[in-house]
């Protein structure tokens, strides 16, 4: 059995979705679960077997603590964005979820963008002979794209809307496509009603949209027809 683990439900079903796709050929079964989703469905997928599980934190430790998933045969747990997991809270989640794992012919991947102490007392803690793996191709471990513009503009609160519309439309156009970030949700929801914003097709991504409009979402901005995500 094959567990990774995620901090968003984004990222697992992104995850799972490559899962998914290689698993079909090589006859393995996939799985993807997290909060929000129903329990009975889980359970009936795990008695039937699975052979690799994509979850959130929350809702594994949720089934180990219910017995109703057996990680003794897993042979492989990966662990994704793990500084993200802490910085989430999901600190004592993870541990508790590696304390269940099975200590013999278990290969654990840890990734991160970053190593904060946290991570680097994880590799100590449960990795048997660790390798590290540095893909930043920099000695100072940096991994930001020199191609970035930063931009810093002072805009009143009241122009924030129109500011960010007209940015959008001047430096993505008709045809590309833009990522906003904000702080809150309620920031998020009034960057969307925006008429310039909402001219551009955009469409909010938060904690208080519903599953189905989420994944409709991010298909909807995969895909090219949303020019304009603005998420928490």
């Amino acid at each position: 059995v094959i567990i990774a683990v995620a901090p968003t439900r984004e990222l697992a079903r992104q995850i799972f979705t490559d899962f998914e796709s290689i698993g079909k050929a090589a006859g393995l079964t996939a799985r993807c679960f997290y909060g929000g989703t129903a329990f009975g469905p889980q359970c009936e997928d795990l008695r039937n077997g699975v052979d690799i599980l994509v979850c959130t934190p929350g809702r594994l430790l949720d089934h180990i603590r219910r017995e109703t998933v057996n990680l003794s045969s897993c042979r492989v747990a990966v662990f994704d964005e793990a500084d993200e997991m802490l910085s989430m809270g999901f600190q004592e989640d993870v541990e508790s979820i590696l304390q269940a794992l099975p200590r013999e012919e278990l290969q654990l991947l840890l990734f991160s963008a970053t190593l904060p102490k946290w991570v680097n007392a994880l590799v100590e803690k449960h990795l048997k002979e660790p390798v590290w793996i540095d893909v930043t191709n920099q000695d100072d471990g940096n991994a930001t794209n020199t191609k970035i513009k930063h931009k810093c503009i002072n805009c009143p609160v009241s122009m924030r809307g129109d500011c960010i519309g007209d940015l959008c439309k001047v430096h993505a156009g008709h045809f590309g496509k833009t990522l906003v970030f904000t702080s809150t949700k309620k920031e998020c929801d009034e960057l969307v009603a925006n008429e310039k914003l909402a001219a551009l097709g955009a469409a909010a991504l938060h904690g208080d949209i519903g599953q189905n409009t989420r994944d409709s979402v991010m298909e909807g901005f995969r895909a090219g027809r949303v020019k304009c995500l603005v998420a928490t």
